[in-house]
């Protein structure tokens, strides 16, 4: 795989992942209609997936373009799995 042909894969997946941030946000309304959470949601998700796609750019340039494709894909499931892991943890602290 080609540098070019990888950064433009971890841009897709970057997208597709963003497109998911978004539509994940509105589970974050309250029942009246106001925003609640939501903006909440779309920072630290759109933060979460945008951290990731710079891990990933910076893989290609070491040359593991592959590896780069598979971190960026991943950046939803990890933060599914952060989101489950600290509803366990968070009543422990209080």
């Amino acid at each position: 795989m080609s540098a070019t042909f990888a950064i433009v894969a971890v841009i897709a997946v970057t997208i597709i992942n963003l497109a998911i941030v978004a539509a994940s946000s509105v589970f974050a309304i309250h029942g009246d209609g106001t925003p609640g959470e939501m903006s909440l949601v779309l920072v630290v998700g759109s933060l979460w997936v945008l951290a990731f796609a710079a891990r990933s750019i910076f893989t290609v340039t070491k040359g593991a373009r592959g590896q780069a494709v598979s971190t960026s894909a991943k950046a939803i499931p990890y933060a599914l799995m952060v989101l489950v892991l600290s509803q366990f943890f968070i009543p422990l602290f209080n």
